[in-house]
């Protein structure tokens, strides 16, 4: 065997998965609003706006932020909103990014949750090398949101290649959509809530862990913590699930998430709304986790509006 060539091999491989984690991370940490891109420097910024940030997992890719300034935009609200959720969003990843929204000065933070982004899974031997030879892009797809359905890949670039291309056309162009920058927002089919249970089989959630100590739960008082002293309004909101995943979870487990989330309230004296079983029998779902981007689904995106209303009117 020579062993300059394996050598060589597996520095290439190592090199070129570094800076291609790097320019996955770097994406969401150095998104500006008001950046168009090098190509488009002359572009005319709307300074006079207060900003709305919503934040979370690709569970909340559907809310509508073009449909939201329309609205505040009618009812002569000074806000802007701008939708940054992003693949796999947990407390700990997200807090990774928490300088970059402090310095993009929004008004107002909207954090969308899970009970899932606390869920716990068994850790298994895993070999990065041979993942990223045979099959690469699942080398990155390390959360419970990229590992439940595949057709997530529609609005997320999940490849090394892909977010790397992102990132680029990002410096030289600005986001593709500066309301939804790190998602393809486009129209996608309703499919009914029984033919989706034919197609995959009941995921069982496994156990929470919604602690103090745990790190989720710690990194979100991080964030909620950090915007306050910087004068941002922080709102949490349960993102939904469908019955498929309310029905495979315990009743325990929903309560010790509310549970949190009502201490996190009373903790911080925040704002505090529950969204995660109010949608699970309608027929909006593009598949178990996630909510079409469909004009027939805008009844999540109107709850949002509503409550945008509600505290920029206070």
């Amino acid at each position: 065997m020579n062993y300059r060539i394996v050598f060589l091999f597996l520095l290439a491989v190592s090199v070129t998965s570094t800076v291609l984690l790097f320019s996955m991370d770097l994406y969401i940490q150095i998104y500006d609003p008001d950046w168009y891109g090098i190509l488009n420097l002359n572009q005319k910024i709307d300074d006079e706006k207060k900003r709305i940030f919503i934040i979370g997992g690709s569970t909340l890719y559907s809310i509508n932020a073009l449909y939201l300034n329309e609205k505040l935009s009618e009812n002569e609200i000074n806000f802007e909103v701008y939708n940054l959720a992003d693949m796999a969003d947990t407390p700990t990843q997200r807090l990774n990014s928490i300088e970059n929204i402090i310095d993009n000065k929004p008004e107002i933070v909207f954090y969308g949750l899970g009970y899932t982004n606390f869920e716990k899974f068994e850790v298994k031997e895993f070999d990065p090398l041979s993942t990223f030879l045979y099959n690469p892009s699942k080398l990155f797809k390390n959360n419970f949101e990229l590992l439940l359905d595949e057709s997530i890949n529609e609005y997320f670039p999940l490849s090394p290649k892909e977010r790397s291309l992102t990132l680029l056309n990002y410096v030289l162009r600005g986001p593709s959509d500066h309301y939804h920058p790190f998602i393809s927002f486009k129209e996608v089919q309703i499919v009914d809530l029984e033919e989706i249970k034919k197609t995959k089989e009941p995921r069982y959630v496994n156990t929470l862990e919604v602690s103090d100590n745990d790190k989720e739960v710690l990194a979100l008082n991080s964030i909620i913590k950090t915007l306050q002293e910087n004068n941002i309004e922080v709102i949490l909101f349960s993102f939904p699930y469908s019955n498929i995943m309310l029905d495979n979870t315990e009743n325990s487990e929903l309560e010790d998430f509310e549970k949190m989330l009502k201490n996190k309230q009373k903790q911080f004296d925040i704002n505090l709304f529950f969204l995660h079983d109010k949608y699970s029998n309608l027929n909006i779902w593009k598949d178990r986790l996630h909510i079409a981007n469909n004009p027939d689904t805008i009844i999540f995106t109107e709850d949002i509006l509503e409550k945008i209303i509600e505290v920029t009117d206070g």
